[in-house]
């Protein structure tokens, strides 16, 4: 982050350190795989305020999962 008197210029996201998705049991079951591609809306204090699948994975569950983990 860098700051010029309580105003926030710029802050970088450390997508290294997102958990992963806990893996569905019922999809895990029926072997299902894919990647999900999400659009996020964070606000300033970095939560997600909007979270929307832009690419499924085919698989309801996993969608599911993906968003859960944002």
């Amino acid at each position: 982050l860098q700051s010029t008197g309580g105003a926030i210029r710029e802050a970088k996201p450390d997508y290294l350190k997102n958990p992963a998705p806990a893996y569905p049991d019922a999809a895990r079951r029926q072997k299902q795989e894919g990647v999900v591609v999400l659009l996020a809306l964070i606000d300033r204090r970095g939560l997600p305020v909007k979270v929307e699948v832009y690419q499924s994975s085919g698989y309801v569950l996993l969608d599911q999962a993906a968003i859960r983990a944002v």
